[in-house]
């Protein structure tokens, strides 16, 4: 692109020979309108190197947000992988203790149940013991009053033992 003194040269250094006041003045205005362009070019240029600088800044920075969020959804991948196979554990721990814990409050009804069945043995025992000496004292009872002179009528002293004879008291 010719600079605006490139063009006032050329201008000047032509071998023409011209004295037209209009050829000049247009000459001139072409030569102003030139710089202008030429200013908004070097303007537009400068502009656009700073514009390039920034968008590389803003593409650096758009990088480095793409990394991290990148790395952000791989570490909450893997902490979500990590508390899953947590979680799965602690599941399984779990169930394991309350498999335990019911294996273990079973044993402990069954050994209720055959404390229970052993009561009710020995109470039944118990039952039949007391009733059977109850029904002797009731027997006893309804027999009839026993006294010892009749038992004397009855048997002979011969009956008794010399020894029986010593013990007995009246």
């Amino acid at each position: 692109m010719l600079t605006p003194a490139e063009l006032q040269n050329k201008i000047y250094n032509t071998n023409y020979d011209y004295r037209d006041n209009a050829m000049n003045e247009f000459m001139r205005d072409i030569q102003e309108n030139y710089e202008q362009l030429y200013a908004k070019c070097v303007d537009f240029n400068s502009r656009i190197e700073q514009l390039n600088s920034s968008l590389q800044y803003y593409k650096g920075i758009e990088n480095t947000l793409q990394n991290a969020l990148f790395l952000a959804e791989k570490v909450s991948e893997e902490k979500l992988d990590e508390a899953t196979q947590k979680a799965e554990k602690i599941e399984s721990e779990a169930l394991s203790k309350a498999d335990d814990i019911i294996a273990g409050a079973r044993n402990q009804l069954e050994d209720i149940k055959k404390k229970i069945s052993d009561l009710q043995s020995e109470y039944e025992k118990y039952m039949n013991q007391y009733k059977s000496l109850v029904q002797g004292q009731l027997d006893l009872l309804e027999t009839e009053p026993f006294t010892l002179a009749e038992a004397v009528r009855q048997n002979s002293p011969e009956a008794f033992s010399d020894e029986s004879k010593k013990n007995m008291t009246f």
